[in-house]
């Protein structure tokens, strides 16, 4: 048996309806002949980027990263670590809306699942080690301010402001660790603030010492900064209030100094 083999360009090109059918004859080592046709669509690179396909493919590629409740119980049983399923969750993408998202509920969840007794603390060790004290706070506090979030950040909150109690922590020392000493201009303005004024009135109870906040701020800033600051705070209908009760009070030492000097 002799082995043969022949190839043969286009024997037959046909134009039909913009359609161009080209037949391509192949002979093979067996003798037996096979046609195969190559058909070209005009128009089909425009079907591809079709945006109503393009948005079925993205459905589709979204419908398989949805993880469902049955995933989570697998995760669970396989002691999956709540730092692992955070990322799995992608929470580690929603920065300081982290307790605006959906799958926060989730991870709390499965968090509690996996850490029966002590879910609350395994949380918050987490979070603060991802977003600090100062940026964990400040998340809190914000969140604490809605319905639906203000449960769990209320819980972290206190959980940082128990640990800084049992340490000791003065006042001051809290105002450096949630970062109020490193910028004037938007002091009244930074939801840790709030979060300090917790923790003065916390601890107030306990050491009996009432540290006025405007002697703290003088503390870590110029006075000529603060009057600035104060006057600015005074335009804005939120913080107009403590605006003035803080000019008047640094206006006040300032009186009482001079009468000293005077007297």
């Amino acid at each position: 048996m002799t082995t043969e083999t022949a190839s043969l360009g286009p024997s037959h090109t046909v134009q039909d309806n913009g359609v161009s059918t080209i037949r391509h004859l192949r002979s093979v080592a067996t003798g037996e002949e096979d046609e195969e046709r190559v058909v070209v669509m005009p128009g089909l690179n425009s079907i591809k980027k079709n945006p109503v396909l393009q948005n079925v493919n993205k459905v589709s590629n979204r419908a398989k990263s949805i993880i469902t409740s049955a995933t989570l119980l697998k995760w669970a049983k396989q002691q999956r670590s709540p730092d692992l399923v955070f990322k799995k969750l992608k929470l580690d993408k929603t920065g300081s809306k982290l307790f605006e998202s959906p799958a926060f509920n989730m991870w709390v969840t499965y968090t509690n699942k996996i850490f029966k007794t002590d879910a609350d603390s395994v949380i918050f060790t987490s979070l603060s080690k991802r977003y600090g004290v100062a940026g964990l706070m400040r998340m809190t506090e914000t969140a604490t301010k809605v319905d639906s979030t203000k449960g769990m950040a209320t819980k972290l909150q206190n959980i940082q402001l128990d640990d800084w109690k049992k340490l000791g922590m003065s006042s001051d020392d809290a105002f450096k660790a949630l970062k109020l000493n490193e910028k004037v201009d938007d002091l009244l303005t930074n939801p840790n603030l709030n979060t300090w004024v917790k923790y003065v009135e916390l601890t107030k109870k306990n050491t009996r010492l009432n540290t006025p906040m405007i002697d703290t701020f003088r503390a870590h800033f110029k006075d000529a900064a603060l009057l600035k600051m104060f006057k600015a705070a005074q335009s804005n209908p939120k913080t107009k209030r403590m605006g003035v009760h803080l000019e008047n009070s640094l206006t006040n030492i300032y009186r009482l100094q001079h009468l000293k000097n005077t007297s």
